[in-house]
């Protein structure tokens, strides 16, 4: 497990200095406005997305054949393609109807199948990587995309057009070649067998499975409205200048720790996924183990963050960027909240705890409303704001390891 968590991290650390080294250029090439234009139609995909696979790739992991495996590739496939079109439809007419004068940032809508199949795809395909137990494939589709997301913002801003709709296609271009990257790998392996399967087979597969897309996809959604949330309340209430400054922050501070974690919980996924398998009493320990570790480095980040990070973050991208430093200081205990269930975020859905995960989403998701609620009523300025959102997903992480402790004796 190590070497396979060693490999991972690599991989994503890997992406991730990539990705930094490019933030200079892009924060100097597109302006806050741009940025948050994009940050806006970025969510909203981002609020789709466990739609477009309906979540059966979790299952991935508990398929104990490898026919079961490859019908729910076929499954997921098929969706990946079928999804993205009928969302696209309603989003359409959504905004034909009701949001005709809305920002120009929803008008960016027709470009969300595209970005919504590269999604999905690199969505079902880590998940694909992590059941064939290969952390160098989920290292290098880290690196090919994240590699090819930046590269693409950098020359499309520089070269083309130095707008939102730059940043939405250089997106759909990294994740779509991740994805690519491992299937291609799982094709060239020859594990998928033989490609014979029947709409009988199709069903059986879905209705075993069908606690994923009845819970996971709404889980899902209202875990990312959580994430998504700051972005449309801080467009609409301030500007998208604010909301621009937000998304810059969270691209170069929340994304990559977040990534890095979720990384390391893959490598653990594959771990914990076998040990419930195989119901070891061993799990309960194993992942306090893992908490704990993890709360101590985040600690001592976000102690960094507070004494350097408004003076790192207005040095790095430039004087325009200074809102975002300020930010980052708000954000500490958001960043915090990561390093406590971001390696243990799979755990609830591996354990077959999907009723749990989808009442711990629905909660956090209230801590969030009434964070901007408050917000609101007592007309706090955005710093403030942020400050008390990210208070609310620290409590909301807190919940989710009591949960996950709680439940890692389950039977399932």
């Amino acid at each position: 497990m190590l070497r396979s968590s060693l490999v991972i991290l690599l991989g994503t650390v890997g992406a991730q200095v990539i990705g930094l080294a490019c933030v200079p250029i892009i924060s100097r090439t597109y302006a806050p406005e741009a940025f948050g234009a994009f940050q806006v139609v970025f969510s909203l995909a981002t609020l789709l997305t466990p739609v477009v696979t309906l979540r059966y790739e979790i299952a991935f992991l508990r398929a104990r054949s490898e026919r079961r495996l490859r019908d729910l590739v076929i499954l997921v496939g098929t969706a990946v393609f079928i999804v993205p079109l009928a969302v696209w439809v309603a989003v359409q007419i959504i905004v034909a109807l009701f949001l005709a004068d809305a920002p120009r940032a929803l008008w960016m809508t027709w470009v969300l199948p595209a970005v919504l199949m590269g999604a999905g795809l690199f969505q079902a395909a880590t998940q694909l990587a992590v059941r064939m137990d290969r952390p160098a494939l989920i290292a290098s589709s880290k690196l090919s995309q994240t590699g090819l997301t930046q590269g693409a913002s950098v020359a499309l801003g520089l070269l083309v057009y130095a707008g939102p709709i730059s940043l939405a296609f250089a997106d759909m271009i990294g994740r779509g070649t991740g994805a690519v990257v491992i299937v291609a790998r799982w094709l060239h392996d020859g594990r998928q067998g033989e490609w014979q399967t029947s709409v009988h087979r199709l069903w059986r597969a879905a209705s075993i499975y069908a606690r994923y897309p009845l819970f996971n996809v709404p889980s899902g959604i209202i875990g990312a409205t959580s994430a998504a949330l700051p972005v449309f309340v801080l467009a609409a209430a301030f500007s998208e200048e604010v909301a621009g400054q937000f998304g810059m922050t969270t691209r170069i501070l929340i994304f990559p720790v977040g990534m890095v974690l979720t990384a390391f919980g893959q490598a653990l996924s594959s771990r914990y996924a076998e040990m419930t398998r195989r119901r070891d009493p061993a799990r309960r320990a194993f992942l306090l183990r893992v908490v704990s570790k993890s709360a101590g480095i985040g600690l001592l980040v976000c102690g960094a963050i507070l004494l350097f990070g408004e003076a790192a973050i207005v040095f790095f991208l430039g004087d325009q960027w200074e809102l975002a430093g300020r930010i980052a200081v708000a954000l500490t205990p958001y960043l915090l909240a990561l390093f406590l269930s971001g390696p243990i975020n799979m755990v609830l859905v591996i354990a077959g705890k999907s009723v749990w995960q989808f009442g711990w989403d629905v909660t956090r998701l209230g801590f969030v409303i009434m964070a901007f609620c408050a917000g609101y009523y007592w007309a706090f300025p955005p710093v403030t704001a942020v400050a008390i959102y990210a208070c609310a997903m620290l409590a909301g992480s807190g919940v989710y390891v009591w949960l996950a402790v709680k439940h890692a004796t389950g039977k399932n």
